[in-house]
């Protein structure tokens, strides 16, 4: 929420500082330009991010689903074929939890931050 914040008050920073001073409009004019397309990118991925994280997530749970499957059958092929899914599960979580505790905190679900890394 931050980022969409800042980005607004620099959107309405560059078009007030373009029509009320003559010696910085051009300034004002490119900040103004530059921070309304920004901001335009920022409300277009946030939808686009936010479910695909979502996905992400369910898919979290299936691969916590096969992992307690595998280990309930004790089959140790198929529990070490799924030791890279682990790491890589563990690796998506521990990297969403982060970006959800920074000004990119808007585009990621609060749900992430309640995910237990697998084991």
């Amino acid at each position: 929420m931050l980022l969409l914040i800042i980005l607004g008050v620099l959107l309405i920073g560059g078009i007030v500082l373009a029509n009320v001073s003559y010696d910085f409009d051009m300034v004002g004019g490119i900040t103004a330009i530059i921070a309304g397309v920004l901001l335009l990118i920022a409300l277009i991925m946030l939808p686009l991010s936010y479910y695909g994280i979502e996905g992400e997530i369910q898919e979290y749970k299936s691969v916590v689903k096969s992992l307690e499957d595998a280990r309930e059958r004790n089959n140790d092929f198929e529990n070490a074929a799924l030791q890279q899914k682990i790491i890589d599960t563990n690796r998506w979580l521990a990297s969403h939890q982060y970006w959800n505790n920074t000004i990119f905190d808007i585009y990621i679900p609060d749900e992430v931050t309640q995910l237990k890394p697998v084991r």
